[in-house]
């Protein structure tokens, strides 16, 4: 996993405004999205956030809040297709 380009593509993601943040606004997604965990959340949380995300795809990533550079991110979601795209493919290698 290479943690400078998933901090590049989120990066992209919150200037074009394709992403969203925390639980609230994933339980709300009607299209399909790469929804991002952050791996120190609670159990409890990665559960409701996983059964909100529905058919979305759902990753785990250590320290959230340092690839998006806001404190208390522990979940988000990347709209853009392309981006996601990239993002799955980076974590597979």
């Amino acid at each position: 996993m290479n943690r400078r380009k998933i901090e590049t593509l989120i990066g992209f993601a919150i200037k074009s405004r394709k992403i969203v943040f925390g639980e609230d606004q994933i339980k709300t997604l009607t299209k399909e999205a790469l929804v991002i965990i952050d791996s120190s959340s609670s159990d409890k949380y990665k559960e409701r956030v996983r059964r909100f995300a529905k058919s979305n795809d759902v990753i785990e990533i250590e320290d959230l809040p340092s690839l998006t550079h806001r404190p208390n991110v522990h979940s988000l979601a990347i709209l853009d297709v392309n981006l996601a795209k990239g993002i799955k493919e980076d974590l597979q290698n």
